[in-house]
Formats: C-alpha cells, sequence, structure tokens
C-alpha cells in the first residue's frame, strides 16, 4: 500500500486482472507438499485454522477460501491477547531498514513479495532521506521550511484494502484480502458483512529543488509507527481512494499530529516492552493513527476497522484527547465508518461483484451499529491464535 498512481476509473478497471486465491488452489492443491508451502509462507496460524483450510481445500469449498478467515475485530482481539502471554519479549526495536526485499519464487507458478515500482525508483534516496528526517522531532518545522523553500508539499489520506499476500501466479496478481466480519448484518440474510480488511495510510509529496520525494505514515505490522519511503508498486484489486487532502497550513497541521503521534507511539511502547508485536493491535492497526489525524483536522474519523485500548493511552495531553473521543470495532461498528473504508470513489467501481453487491445493500438500509459477534458464526469457529504473528510474518517491513 504505497502511492495512488492510478486514476479510479483506471484503477477499476486493472483490477480485473487478478486470479481468486480458490482458482490457484484448483490447480496446485493437488501437488505434494503445496499446503505446507502455503502455511509456511503465509506465517504461523494455529492448528484449528491449518485443519479450517485443509477442509475447505479437501472438501473444494472454494468460497470459503475466497472469504478466509471472517474473523470479527473482536475475536482477533482475543487471540493477540492470548498469544501475547506465550510469545517471548521482543528484545530491544531494530533498526529500521527500508530496502525493498527481493521477490521469492514459492515454486508451483507462484512467486512471493512487492516489486520496486520503476516510477517511483527514481525518487527513492530523496524519500528515504525524507523519511528519516520526519521521523525525527517536529516534523512539522521541515515542511514549513521545504515551503518556504519552494517546494510544494501535499498530504493524502489515502486508503486501500490491505494485501495480505503479496502472491503472483504465473504472473498475474493473486487475490489474498484478509476477509472480516463487521458484525453488522445484511438485510433479509443470515449472515453479516465481509469485506476486505481496509488499509489506510497519510501520504506525503514533496517536490522542489532539494526533494523530489514520496513517503507515507502508517503503523506497521512491523510494531513501528513512523514515516516510510513509498517505492512498491501495489497490485491493482488493492485499489486506492483519497479521502482528504491537505495543502499549505492543513499541511502543516496535518505534518505536526503525525509527528506527535510517532512521539506518543514511542513513548507507550518504552513504557510497555511487553506488547506483542510492538503493540500492532494493541495500540491499533495501521489505521488507529489515521484516525487521530483525521479526527484532529475533520471532527470525526471514517476509518475501519480501529481496534486500539484506550487504556494504554492514558497521560498523553492532546492525543489522549482524540483517542478517548475515537470509536474501537470492539465495541461498536458502524457502517458509515465501514462504506467509507472502501478504497473507491464510488461502491460501484468495486471489482468484486459479491462485495459489491452486500455493500450496496447495507449502504441502503437504515443506519445501524453492530455489537460485534455474529452467534451464527461464531459457532463452531475458533479465533486465529496467532493472527497478528501470521500478518507480522506476511508482509515485508513496509507493509500494514
Amino acid at each position: 500500500m504505497k502511492y495512488l498512481l492510478l486514476l479510479s476509473l483506471c484503477a477499476a478497471a486493472g483490477a480485473q486482472d487478478y486470479v481468486p486465491l480458490s482458482e490457484v488452489l484448483k490447480e496446485v492443491s493437488e501437488k505434494p507438499k503445496f499446503i505446507d508451502t502455503l502455511v509456511d509462507k503465509f506465517g504461523v496460524l494455529d492448528s484449528e485454522q491449518v485443519t479450517r483450510l485443509r477442509g475447505y481445500i479437501r472438501d473444494k469449498q472454494w468460497k470459503m477460501v475466497d472469504s478466509f478467515p471472517g474473523i470479527t475485530v473482536k475475536a482477533l482481539g482475543r487471540s493477540v491477547r492470548l498469544i501475547g502471554k506465550v510469545l517471548p519479549k521482543s528484545g530491544p526495536p531494530k533498526a529500521v531498514d527500508f530496502t525493498v526485499p527481493p521477490t521469492k519464487d514459492l515454486g508451483y507458478g507462484l512467486v512471493f513479495g512487492d516489486e520496486v515500482d520503476p516510477k517511483l525508483a527514481p525518487l527513492h534516496d530523496d524519500s528515504v532521506r525524507l523519511a528519516q528526517l520526519l521521523n525525527q522531532p517536529n516534523p512539522e518545522k521541515l515542511l514549513a521550511d521545504l515551503q518556504s523553500s519552494g517546494h510544494t508539499v501535499e498530504i493524502r489520506d489515502a486508503r486501500y484494502f490491505a494485501n495480505f499476500g503479496d502472491l503472483k501466479y504465473n504472473g498475474r496478481d493473486v487475490l489474498t484480502p484478509f476477509w472480516l466480519d463487521t458484525g453488522i448484518p445484511i438485510p433479509g440474510q443470515k449472515r453479516n458483512l465481509l469485506v476486505p480488511a481496509p488499509h489506510s495510510q497519510h501520504e506525503i509529496f514533496v517536490k522542489g529543488p532539494k526533494y523530489n520525494a514520496a513517503v507515507c505514515f502508517f503503523f506497521g505490522i512491523d510494531g513501528k509507527a513512523i514515516v516510510r519511503p513509498i517505492d512498491t508498486k501495489d497490485q491493482a484489486w488493492v485499489m486506492g481512494h483519497v479521502a482528504h487532502t491537505y495543502r499549505d497550513k492543513q499541511a502543516f497541521e496535518a505534518m505536526r499530529l503525525i509527528g506527535e503521534v510517532i512521539r506518543v507511539y514511542a513513548a507507550i511502547q518504552a513504557s510497555h516492552p511487553e506488547l506483542p508485536f510492538g503493540g500492532y493491535y494493541l495500540l491499533g492497526v495501521c489505521n488507529d493513527p489515521g484516525a487521530i489525524v483525521e479526527t484532529k483536522m475533520t471532527g470525526k474519523t471514517t476509518l475501519y476497522p480501529l481496534s486500539h485500548d484506550k487504556s494504554l493511552f492514558a497521560g498523553q495531553g492532546e492525543i489522549t484527547d482524540i483517542v478517548n473521543k475515537l470509536p474501537q470495532d470492539e465495541v461498536s461498528t458502524d457502517k458509515e465508518r465501514v462504506l467509507a473504508s472502501m478504497p473507491v470513489d464510488s461502491l460501484k467501481q468495486l471489482p468484486l461483484a459479491n462485495l459489491r453487491a452486500d455493500l450496496l445493500i447495507v449502504q441502503s438500509a437504515p443506519s445501524q451499529s453492530s455489537g460485534g459477534i455474529s452467534p451464527w458464526l461464531l459457532l463452531g469457529f475458533i479465533p486465529i491464535l496467532v493472527g497478528g504473528y501470521f500478518i507480522w510474518r506476511s508482509f515485508s517491513a513496509a507493509r500494514r
């Protein structure tokens, strides 16, 4: 999730050129040791999840594969808290490596990993230098200096689908979202709305005599709330939508908030070294820092999901005040945030027909919130024990 390179209509057209994970499994699931390879490369799943996935493949339940795992935010939270009790302490934080690792050939026609975007490659050195400077205290002062020295600065609040696989199969992108159960009932049907997990980030574009750079800010699965260079090319199915754009004084204020969020997250992590995954999920997912900035800039957040534990943010001044106002999706989810987090200008642009139909039905229904877990989806379902670990292992350091 890096850069909104295409206009929405172009992205919608390009997003058709992907293959669902179920189609890949249909072709390669009979080959020896494939499932073992898949599980190993995607991360560590608990035995229940492995059994479920193997069962879907064995019984050719391809629809279930394409909405895997269909977990609620609350159930995922229980899993993260549980695994946090058994994980060893992570130790001192590692230095950030902004190098894009090479792709890996998994065999069976499958390739894993990010691809460097040739359009962004010329910006790499400037982007790395700018990211390092913006991760220092008071980054808004740097932006003000750049603006006064002839640089244009623009900050975009961008939304995407999170890519939980980074797979290609015989040269084609593989659709690998992480499906969330929103807990919102679909009118007239005994099931809840499932959506691919959305990702958001604030993208900062600087152009001028000293820097020509593209960087972004989000809280990553690596446990770091930092500014990072934008280097890689998104698969078309993740789409892309800009919810807000900040320039001039607004860009200065957005950058000030980003700097404050970076400081607060680092302070909480220093005070709570026991947090699993560097606090990822308990301090929020990629969207929570973005929700802080959006709330300050616009008066409310339109992001889903939000998973932060408010108690961890006590005593952090301005950020505490904002976090206390944020919704939290273990408690309640409203459809307006779910719809606003979809990475398209219009729901009709979504290339996934079933998802598009479900969202349009929910959109037209009276406003409602969900308290969380659907009884019929949880019966017989054991949450992912190591959901956070699965995601962490699945991505490069630049993933959300």
